[in-house]
C-alpha cells in the first residue's frame, strides 16, 4: 500500500475521524433536534458557533430531513437563508458551509463546501448582496460537485484513496468523497499540486 511524504507531514490533521464516525453512527438513532450531546459533537467537529435561535431551527430542519437522501444543497441553503434568524431578528449571512455539512451528513456521497475547499480549488469568494451571494453559493457548490464527479472515476482518485487507507485503516468504510474531503482540508494547495493526483479537482 502506498504512502506519501506530504501526507506523513500532515498526518496530525486527521479531522478527528473518531468524532466524525460518532456523528454518523448517532445521527439516525437520536432525535438530533433535542439531543444536546449530538449538537455539541456536531458543533465542535464542524465549527458551528451560531446563537441558540439559529441552532434550534437548524437542528429541527436537520432532524426532519436526515433520512431524505434526495434533499439538495439548494433546498438546505434556501431554508437557512429564509428561516434562520439571529437573536436580534436579522438574517444571518448566506451559509454554504453549514448547508453542505448538513447535506454531507445526510448523504456522505456529497462534498463539503468550506473556506479550505474554496481556497484549494481556487473558487471565488462570495460577493455582493445576500441574494447575489445565495445565487453564487449554489453555482459554486455545483462546480464543486462537477469537479468531484470528474475526479472520482480517475486513477488519480484511486491512488489518493489507497494513500488514505494506508494511513487510516480504521476508516476504510468512510465514503470516497469524505476521504477526498480530508485531503482538501488537511493539505495546502501547493501540497496537493505536489502530489500530482488531484489535478481534476484543482
Amino acid at each position: 500500500m502506498p504512502t506519501h511524504p506530504t501526507v506523513t507531514k500532515r498526518i496530525e490533521i486527521l479531522l478527528e475521524f473518531e468524532k466524525y464516525q460518532r456523528i454518523m453512527d448517532t445521527v439516525l438513532k437520536e432525535n438530533i433536534s433535542t439531543n444536546e450531546t449530538f449538537k455539541k459533537l456536531f458543533n465542535g467537529y464542524y465549527g458551528i458557533r451560531r446563537d441558540s435561535n439559529w441552532q434550534t431551527k437548524y437542528y429541527q430542519y436537520f432532524q426532519k430531513h436526515k433520512r431524505n437522501l434526495t434533499i439538495s444543497f439548494d433546498e438546505i441553503i434556501d431554508y437557512i437563508y429564509n428561516n434562520l434568524l439571529t437573536s436580534k431578528g436579522g438574517k444571518m449571512p448566506v451559509e454554504p458551509s453549514f448547508s453542505s455539512k448538513m447535506l454531507a451528513t445526510i448523504n456522505p456521497n456529497m462534498p463539503i463546501y468550506d473556506k479550505k475547499v474554496r481556497t484549494n480549488m481556487k473558487l471565488k469568494e462570495l460577493k455582493g448582496t445576500p441574494a447575489e451571494k445565495l445565487k453564487q453559493a449554489k453555482e459554486t457548490y455545483m462546480e464543486i460537485c462537477n469537479r468531484y464527479n470528474s475526479y472520482l472515476p480517475t486513477p488519480e482518485c484511486s491512488a489518493a484513496i489507497s494513500i488514505f487507507n494506508t494511513y487510516f485503516p480504521n476508516y476504510m468504510r468512510v465514503s470516497t468523497v469524505k476521504k477526498v474531503d480530508w485531503f482538501l482540508f488537511a493539505l495546502t494547495r501547493t501540497e496537493l499540486i505536489s502530489m500530482k493526483i488531484f489535478n481534476a479537482l484543482l
